[in-house]
């Protein structure tokens, strides 16, 4: 655990932070000064300057006063307004920018977001090798694809960050489709 608290401390604050305009966000926080809301945008691209559509969407949100951790996947295919442009696909707001992926969830959900995490393919991966991969539960046998196939069998599968990119991406080979892949 210290390992990884050293390990997750160096590489969080190496990581380059683009502060989110709160007056601009529109959510009065007074009543949620123990409640943080973060969002954890996985973003479909492997260049870093690539804004991209919002392809995995997860509010973490950490309450200080009960101490407790919830996380909430929201369903990229949410149709909603985005905040400044038409109605859209919730994915789609990242097109254009965080801020507009921020806005729209705080008006979705009546919440405040002051802080975001976004990961493309290629950081995602990079993360995931950092930590010498991650345990996943799958309820389903079946091969996925992103730059190579990727088998997964039913139960746990240790997976790296090229296989853990590929699980994460698959929503074809679940009966439910995306909205399985979000409960995994």
């Amino acid at each position: 655990a210290g390992s990884f608290y050293g390990y997750a401390y160096k590489t969080l604050s190496g990581i380059e932070r683009t502060p989110l305009d709160e007056s601009d966000l529109g959510i009065e926080t007074a009543d949620y000064k123990s409640v943080r809301n973060i969002a954890l945008l996985g973003i479909d691209s492997r260049q870093d300057n690539d804004s991209g559509r919002s392809d995995a969407i997860v509010i973490l949100t950490i309450d200080k006063k009960h101490k407790k951790l919830k996380l909430t996947s929201i369903a990229r295919d949410t149709y909603v307004s985005i905040d400044g442009h038409s109605k859209d696909k919730l994915t789609h707001a990242g097109i254009y920018g965080e801020d507009a992926s921020i806005r729209t969830l705080e008006n979705l959900y009546n919440i405040d977001i002051s802080y975001y995490v976004r990961v493309n393919f290629t950081t995602l991966i990079d993360v995931v090798d950092a930590i010498d991969g991650v345990d996943v539960w799958s309820d389903y046998e079946f091969d996925c694809y992103t730059d190579h196939k990727v088998h997964i069998d039913k139960g746990w599968n240790h997976l790296n960050g090229r296989q853990a990119l590929a699980f994460c991406r698959e929503r074809y080979s679940f009966p439910d489709g995306d909205n399985q892949r979000g409960k995994d």
